[in-house]
Parts: C-alpha cells; sequence; structure tokens
C-alpha cells in the first residue's frame, strides 16, 4: 500500500485503526482474545497494511512504521485467537495458513521478534512451548504496543 496524495485520508484512519487496536491490548494489559473485533477488517485489515510506504512529503504526519508494525500485530492478534480457539489443531486452520504464508514473504519483518514467535507456533500443536509463545508475546506487546504509547508520552512537539 503506498500512501500519497490521493489517499493521504486513508493513512491516517490506518494510525487510528492501529491505535484504536493498542488502546484494547493495552486495556487487557497484554494479547487476550478478539481485539480485532473493535476493527472493521473489510475497510482496514492488516494484510493490506504490511509493507506500507508513505511519501515522503507525508512522513511527518504519518507514521509508516506505526502503520506496519500495526498489520502485523492486527494479524498476531488472530494467530493468537486461532490458537486459543483451535488448541489441537490450530496449524491445520485456514486464516493460521495465510498468516504463516504472509510471514514467509517477508510481510512480518517489521517486528524482527515475530521469527521467534513463529518458530514456537510451527514447533506443531502437542509441542508447543506455551510458555516461550507467552513471553514472545509479552515481548512485542510491551516493545511495540506500550512501547508506542510511551512514545506518544515522551516525545517533545515539533
Amino acid at each position: 500500500m503506498f500512501i500519497g496524495d490521493e489517499n493521504y485520508n486513508l493513512g491516517n484512519e490506518a494510525m487510528a485503526w492501529v491505535l484504536l487496536l493498542y488502546f484494547h491490548l493495552a486495556q487487557e494489559g497484554g494479547f487476550s482474545h478478539a481485539e480485532t473485533v473493535y476493527v472493521d477488517a473489510k475497510r482496514l485489515n492488516g494484510y493490506d497494511f504490511l509493507r506500507t510506504k508513505v511519501d515522503e512529503r507525508h512522513k511527518i504526519e504519518i507514521d509508516e512504521d506505526l502503520i506496519r508494525q500495526g498489520a502485523v500485530i492486527f494479524l498476531i492478534c488472530d494467530l493468537n485467537d486461532m490458537i486459543s480457539d483451535h488448541e489441537d489443531d490450530f496449524l491445520s486452520q485456514e486464516l493460521t495458513k495465510k498468516i504463516l504464508r504472509s510471514y514467509d514473504c517477508g510481510d512480518f519483518d517489521s517486528i524482527p521478534e515475530s521469527k521467534e514467535l513463529i518458530e514456537t507456533i510451527r514447533a506443531s500443536e502437542s509441542k508447543m512451548n506455551y510458555e516461550i509463545y507467552r513471553g514472545v508475546l509479552d515481548k512485542i506487546y510491551t516493545k511495540y504496543v506500550l512501547g508506542v504509547f510511551k512514545k506518544i508520552a515522551t516525545e517533545k512537539s515539533l
């Protein structure tokens, strides 16, 4: 997705969408279940924004990294829901397969910690180490979700 003059408003909407998702994650204290229900996936979905590029002229107002990372967080929420809902066979679920294909294409590169998360998940349902899995989710939550709120609260205005 390229954000430029023609779809500048979509960039603002995507940032609002990410912040709304992060708000609900923060209210839960981390990844729990069904956080993505607050976002209209027909209008704004994670897949569309994984490789977002923002026109240089708009980068001061539209945060390319926030949108990309938020898109990955959105898909991690969906993946977490699959694991919670289908504990014994989450790897065979179509949504899980789609998310893993997206990861394999490099779409999660904006969150390097996703590699450890995906490796843990791919171990198989019966061998998955949920302690490691939860630990990686907590690292991602702290660095990217709480980190955004901390950055917003501490940054000096221009």
